[in-house]
């Protein structure tokens, strides 16, 4: 899906959504290497780290979120194998309007949160949905702290990142005794 989204924007009018592009292909061609999990040994213990998805996702971009962030943080969203919803707060621009058009034609939801219309569609929230609030700097997903976040995809830690940042941990730690045979028991 990530091939197709960054191929629909590679074609589009607008240079920030190009740019995107060639980042969402780079997100997709190191996508499984970023969210697997990793298991450490030392001598005191074994550390196992689980990565998963948060599930449902609706990114809310705010006035300012450029079109390429807003692109860059659905794919992300969508790499760490969540269910991702788009919703703005202010009227798109030329460029985020382009960007709405290609994902609602791969199926994505994007809705305009914005207009006088849109009255009562935050109590109608699913329960399982985790909100994930987007600015030009900062995400903010539901029950987390704001954390800054890479402006873009051009290295393979920034993608990682972003995964990251749509995912969710379980950290597994189990002591390590060792006790010679005769104490063991």
């Amino acid at each position: 899906m990530l091939k197709v989204f960054a191929t629909r924007l590679a074609s589009c009018n607008a240079s920030a959504l190009r740019q995107a592009a060639a980042q969402i292909f780079l997100l997709e061609s190191d996508m499984a290497r970023n969210v697997e999990g990793a298991l450490r040994v030392d001598g005191e213990a074994i550390e196992a780290v689980d990565v998963h998805p948060l599930g449902r996702v609706m990114i809310v971009a705010g006035p300012e979120v450029a079109a390429l962030r807003i692109a860059l943080h659905v794919a992300a969203c969508a790499a760490a194998g969540n269910s991702v919803s788009l919703a703005l707060t202010t009227t798109p621009n030329e460029q985020t309007r382009e960007l709405i058009d290609n994902l609602r034609a791969l199926g994505f939801d994007a809705l305009d949160w914005a207009s006088p219309d849109a009255d009562g569609r935050w109590t109608a929230l699913p329960d399982d949905l985790q909100v994930a609030i987007l600015t030009s700097t900062h995400l903010t997903v539901e029950n987390q702290r704001p954390v800054s976040c890479p402006g873009d995809c051009a290295e393979s830690h920034s993608r990682a990142a972003l995964i990251r940042l749509y995912s969710g941990l379980l950290s597994y730690r189990v002591p390590i005794i060792v006790c010679a045979p005769a104490d063991c028991s």
